[in-house]
């Protein structure tokens, strides 16, 4: 009886430990109507906020790490649709009117006395969707409806634009140092580019997956990575292109996952549709995830940034920054 209670006591303390919550402060939080896109750069310091279908980029100073202070904003030819940030400047997709689109600069405007503004513009096909800068600051990945491309950033003002070929309609993407993975379905695959400065990208590696992925993320050494596909987050090494341990299965449907280094490991933080809590997995050892909790929100995010100990967020009707404890 005695080693039956003890067995009972031990599943509760597993099971409270699997629901468990981590614990967060929220920094700062402001209305922000139809906010989509959101981008962190200068070390946390700076924060660019998009609306949907939008004309205006506004950018938030965050260094005081309490509040949001608005800087400027700029305005836009065109309809933002996504963006990222390398080092102090955003790339931001546009939908503008007539045939093709454009991806802009948008950073310190030595023109306006360091007020933010449109540095410089590159053409890309009609439709794109998504853009991704590689952590080294020198490529990024552009993925739309039927084609991707890859820019090296000689610097914020310049940059070299590269069509890549691929096999299927894009879903996802991510930059690395010297690599571009780009997800697609029909088939339904990831196809790894290598990079390399003044030459067009050379098509490597693929990895067969059982459906399109619809986020795709890499840890900070570049050494794993983690594709949504339907209820599942696939781990894989993005050198070698293979699955690493077993799908994790969620039974909710998760929208995004990314990686979070902390002082005692790795962590994999996934979000799923219509819920405020973010899914917290142990990922030191990829090839025995283990639930740890959940981090809870004042918010269903649409989308979410993971920078050091910092999460900042956005549900399309406010942006907020939270601080994990």
């Amino acid at each position: 009886m005695n080693k039956l209670l003890a067995a009972i006591a031990c599943c509760l303390i597993a099971i409270s430990a699997v629901h468990a919550q981590r614990n967060s402060n929220l920094l700062a939080s402001i209305p922000v109507e139809n906010a989509s896109s959101i981008a962190v750069g200068k070390n946390g310091d700076v924060i660019f906020i998009g609306t949907n279908r939008g004309a205006t980029l506004s950018i938030y100073d965050f260094s005081s790490r309490d509040t949001l202070n608005i800087l400027n904003e700029v305005a836009l030819d065109g309809a933002l649709v996504d963006m990222t940030v390398v080092d102090d400047y955003a790339l931001a997709l546009l939908e503008v009117d007539g045939d093709g689109d454009q991806i802009v600069t948008v950073g310190p405007d030595p023109y306006r006395d360091g007020e933010y503004g449109v540095l410089g513009a590159v053409d890309v096909p009609d439709g794109p969707r998504q853009v991704f800068a590689a952590p080294d600051h020198r490529w990024a990945l552009v993925v739309g409806d039927g084609w991707s491309m890859v820019l090296q950033l000689v610097s914020s003002v310049e940059s070299i634009a590269y069509a890549i070929e691929i096999d299927g309609n894009p879903s996802s993407g991510a930059a690395a140092v010297g690599m571009a993975l780009v997800g697609t379905e029909s088939p339904d695959q990831i196809q790894q580019f290598l990079l390399q400065n003044d030459r067009a990208p050379r098509a490597s590696r693929s990895l067969a997956l059982d459906g399109p992925p619809v986020s795709l993320s890499l840890n900070a050494r570049m050494s794993l990575g983690a594709a949504v596909v339907a209820n599942s987050v696939v781990l894989f090494d993005p050198a070698v292109m293979e699955t690493v341990g077993n799908s994790l299965e969620i039974e909710e449907t998760p929208t995004s996952a990314q990686f979070l280094t902390r002082e005692d490991g790795e962590w994999l933080v996934v979000a799923v549709e219509n819920s405020s809590d973010l899914l917290l997995y142990e990922a030191t050892d990829p090839t025995t995830l283990s639930a740890i909790g959940s981090l809870p929100l004042d918010m269903n995010p649409r989308k979410f940034i993971l920078y050091d100990d910092l999460v900042f967020a956005t549900d399309g009707r406010q942006v907020s920054v939270f601080q994990l404890n």
